[in-house]
């Protein structure tokens, strides 16, 4: 059976798209679009008020009606729309962002962005790209305030827009959005700014910097390592076997959690089963599979990889609780797949708004000669996004292996498998999470997965400590 956990970073697209938008929508749109969205989120949500109570909920609701007392922009939409739904605080509760259907219409006219780029790190602002003329300005400084504006003013402000369980999730964004274009969608962008930076907790300097255009951002960033590495890779190093099996998800669909193909395993299998025919054919005993970087995806995929190290019967959850309504429902009917005749049977027959739990039927670990009966090692870290924490939990839970590397941000027990509907005057693609999944092992609070061994790697540098960590240390368990 599938379960889709959407990764939060399927709503940052950033192909841009050159297209004629609606210049103005007027109150009544918008304030009817918010309506819909407020009313939908109810319907839909598994449970919209597990951190911000309905009355807070109402009153945002009654003072933002109240303060769209003029037409809007879609831009200007979207940043008044999306911390409302934000007040949810999780992951899966969330806008599409702007990018897809607007920034390409601002590289085109010649639009500016602020020309340095930052990491968050416990609250601090860390300079990781100077595209300014200011060579001055070095790689690592600390950013203390943008036109005399406190640096954690901007990061609170950004992260009352993003949706996500916690502020660690959160910084997470701005690495994979970029702080130059999250600064276009909370704000104008200004020609020129002053910019206070500190260096090794020495004094503070000043610069003044002007904005580059959007085209040369995004020219100098096209050539900068993406997040997400969405490659499958098999090799070995050192005689240990190492998998990165990239997104859960079929990498020849669109990656859209609303179409069927996202769903289709073939490609996958085709790449595990390769890869563990290797691994039998030469005798290799240790295994690292590396889960960094990875936006997740279905456990259909996931569990494929499991099967071939289990050692007993397994489950992506301990419980797994599904909310239908009208919109799910209209989802599911379009479904053929067989693997998901009962829960669609399920949905489909349980009025809208009730709660049913989910049979999780289990998984069995591989019966032919290919299961691997060597020693599992795990690499996660901040990026390893929904299924991806979720498939290092199971790991963790059932004692599969070990986990080396950094606590995910993103969270094992979780509101998702998410569906997605429309705004009917923007159009705005909105994502709500229908079910409540908790991890195997039972504990329902919100937190990432934590490895079983922590390495903190440098981000400012090109070397990979977490791998290089693994490596020694397996080479030490044997």
């Amino acid at each position: 059976m599938k379960y889709f956990f959407t990764l939060i970073a399927l709503c940052f697209s950033f192909h841009p798209i050159f297209s004629q938008e609606k210049l103005k929508y007027s109150v009544d749109e918008v304030k009817a679009d918010l309506d819909f969205l407020y009313s939908t989120l109810q319907d839909t949500h598994y449970n919209l008020y597990i951190n911000t109570p309905k009355n807070e909920y109402d009153i945002a609701f009654s003072e933002l009606t109240n303060s769209i007392t003029d037409s809007l922009s879609l831009l200007d939409s979207y940043r008044i729309l999306q911390p409302f739904t934000a007040l949810s605080e999780l992951g899966h509760c969330t806008f599409d962002l702007p990018f897809a259907r607007l920034y390409g219409n601002y590289i085109n006219e010649e639009g500016k962005l602020f020309p340095l780029n930052i990491r968050i790190e416990n609250n601090k602002a860390f300079l990781t790209h100077n595209l300014s003329s200011d060579s001055t300005l070095m790689i690592g400084s600390e950013i203390v305030s943008i036109n005399g504006k406190p640096i954690e003013n901007y990061i609170s402000e950004i992260h009352h827009y993003l949706s996500g369980e916690n502020s660690y999730l959160k910084d997470t964004f701005f690495d994979l959005v970029s702080f130059p274009r999250m600064l276009w969608v909370l704000e104008d962008i200004k020609d020129s700014y002053t910019v206070k930076v500190r260096v090794d907790d020495k004094s503070i300097s000043s610069h003044k910097i002007q904005a580059i255009s959007a085209l040369e951002f995004e020219t100098e960033f096209s050539k900068v390592p993406q997040i997400f590495d969405n490659r499958r890779t098999f090799k070995i190093i050192d005689n240990i076997a190492y998998l990165k099996p990239g997104p859960f998800m079929n990498l020849e669909s669109s990656g859209n959690s609303s179409e069927i193909e996202t769903f289709n395993t073939n490609e996958f299998k085709n790449f595990v089963d390769s890869a563990f025919l290797k691994i039998r054919e030469g005798k290799h005993n240790q295994l690292i599979v590396d889960l960094r970087n990875n936006s997740g995806g279905s456990n259909s995929f996931s569990d494929q990889i499991i099967a071939y190290f289990a050692d007993k019967p397994f489950k992506f959850c301990s419980k797994f609780e599904v909310k239908t309504s009208k919109i799910t429902k209209e989802f599911w009917e379009k479904v053929e797949d067989t693997q998901n005749k009962e829960l669609k049977e399920s949905i489909l027959s349980h009025k809208n708004g009730e709660i049913f739990t989910s049979d999780i039927s289990l998984n069995q670990p591989q019966a032919d000669s290919l299961q691997f009966k060597g020693k599992v090692y795990v690499l996660i870290n901040r990026y390893s996004y929904s299924q991806a924490t979720v498939t290092a939990a199971m790991i963790q839970d059932y004692k599969f292996g070990t986990l080396i590397g950094e606590t995910t941000a993103d969270v094992p027990t979780t509101y998702g498998a998410i569906h997605q509907f429309e705004l009917p005057n923007t159009k705005i693609s909105v994502s709500y999470p229908k079910a409540f999944i908790i991890r195997p092992n039972g504990n329902t609070e919100l937190k990432g997965t934590t490895p079983d061994i922590k390495v903190t790697p440098n981000r400012f540098t090109e070397k990979d400590e977490i791998l290089d960590y693994a490596i020694e240390f397996i080479k030490k368990d044997i």
